[in-house]
């Protein structure tokens, strides 16, 4: 986390109220930890276990410190790990102050019952403390061209970014009046396509390269390939020009068909490319939706324990447990909601950022291609590219963790079905299994009337240009 830290280079935060107050209660429980360590030393009858985690906490507080000056001196306004780490802080402490309360080590030992006090308090005013953002520092010189509205999400909080409180904003000057552009702030500097096209020309120019360099090496070794459809000048250098296809697949002056290239040498990948660029946070996102989608089969176990918890005899010092359980309801869908929904959120932006890029090298192909390119490409094609093709590559973001968990959650439900109606499970698992063929050939019809439907919206696209220039 510190060389992430590290690697992003911001203008330092000034020294403000909220960065001492961080950096003074994380100093005073270093100490209130010292003090247990130097009297759970005296005690002979201390386990090992105590010293351990005296220890812990001491170095946890130190280097908590330590990356609260780090972030400021690199401009981080929020810690994501500190935020947790002081939520559980300030969570599980509530169990060895509960304790000392019951066994009444108030009335034995006033010294350990006061220490654990002030801990528990100090643990959870630094809590709070990291639910605020700490303001930005002066970011240089000032662009005055450019708009000095930007996004508020630069400047929210963690809880904020949560439950999304900052566009609260926003929501209450359109509940007031109608909204201008001049109400509107700027886009996160992520969603922007002066920071996504840069990323995408990038790592499809290396693409390029690099399939130019196997070509070359292709005919140094064997020779130009004797394909009817290729040529040296036309596989050797696959680099755009303005001669150059828009489309990877053709069709002939006659016809639908299309022409199948057999060479051996390499062409750019589309899917390599955008891989490359935005294959980590893909991966990364499906595996986080997935682990979260997991909690849904949660609930169910909680139920089951609360019911026979309510049907089982209880005891005064089992108490506890009801109210642990009854907890456990909120915390899991609390949590389950705001991952979904950040998620979600991830999933939908990752989605934008890849259309905004697909559509950015259209539009350049569509404008440096020659006229007589544009005889392989209708009009319609071309348009289609941009406002259905690149319209798709947004939307499955938002389904393809089903890929991911799917396998996952229909084990784990048929697992848990089975553990309690046992046999009968199968018979729905039999209904899914038929349902599947119908599915599959429903998909296969649609997909099949979908390419005639696009084929159709090519020639009314191109008709409607055709005529709007004879009308001229």
């Amino acid at each position: 986390m510190i060389f992430l830290t590290a690697t992003k280079k911001a203008p330092p935060n000034p020294i403000q109220t909220l960065n001492i107050t961080k950096t003074l209660i994380s100093v005073l429980l270093c100490a209130l930890c010292v003090i247990q360590l130097i009297r759970h030393t005296d005690d002979n009858n201390t386990y090992t276990a105590i010293y351990v985690a005296d220890i812990i906490k001491i170095v946890t507080f130190l280097l908590s410190i330590i990356i609260v000056q780090i972030d400021r001196r690199y401009g981080r306004i929020n810690s994501l790990p500190l935020f947790f780490y002081w939520l559980l802080m300030a969570v599980t402490n509530i169990i060895p102050f509960y304790t000392n309360f019951m066994e009444k080590v108030y009335e034995t030992d006033q010294t350990e019952f006061g220490t654990q006090c002030c801990i528990s308090i100090l643990l959870i005013i630094q809590f709070f403390a990291f639910c605020f953002a700490e303001k930005r520092g002066r970011q240089g010189y000032i662009d005055l061209s450019k708009s000095q509205t930007p996004s508020l999400e630069l400047t929210a909080s963690l809880p904020s970014m949560f439950s999304f409180w900052w566009t609260n904003k926003l929501i209450w000057t359109g509940y007031k009046k109608t909204l201008t552009e001049s109400d509107v702030n700027d886009l996160h500097p992520e969603d922007v396509s002066s920071y996504q096209v840069p990323r995408f020309e990038k790592a499809w120019q290396q693409e390029v390269e690099r399939c130019e360099q196997f070509n070359k090496l292709y005919i140094s070794l064997h020779g130009p390939p004797k394909n009817r459809n290729s040529s040296i000048e036309k596989t050797v250098r696959v680099q755009d020009n303005e001669k150059s296809k828009l489309l990877p697949k053709h069709k002939k002056e006659k016809g639908d068909e299309e022409e199948k290239d057999d060479s051996p040498l390499k062409k750019p990948s589309l899917v390599r490319v955008l891989f490359k660029v935005y294959g980590l946070e893909l991966v990364c996102l499906q595996i986080t939706r997935t682990c979260f989608d997991l909690l849904s089969f949660v609930t169910p176990k909680i139920t089951e324990a609360l019911l026979a918890y309510i049907q089982g005899e209880k005891r005064d010092n089992e108490i506890w447990k009801g109210y642990l359980l009854a907890t456990s309801y909120f915390v899991v869908s609390s949590i389950t909601s705001i991952c979904s929904n950040q998620i979600l959120n991830r999933n939908k932006r990752l989605g934008m950022h890849i259309k905004c890029s697909i559509t950015a090298a259209i539009y350049k192909k569509a404008l440096t291609i020659s006229n007589e390119a544009k005889r392989e490409s209708t009009l319609g094609e071309i348009v289609n590219l941009m406002s259905v093709d690149c319209q798709r590559l947004e939307n499955v973001m938002n389904y393809c963790y089903i890929f991911f968990s799917a396998p996952f959650q229909i084990s784990i439900a048929l697992y848990m079905l089975y553990d309690q109606i046992g046999v009968a499970t199968f018979a729905g698992l039999g209904v899914v299994l038929i349902l599947m063929p119908m599915n599959t050939i429903v998909s296969v019809s649609l997909r099949k009337f979908n390419r005639q439907m696009m084929k159709l919206k090519d020639r009314r696209i191109r008709l409607m240009n055709e005529l709007l220039n004879g009308m001229k």
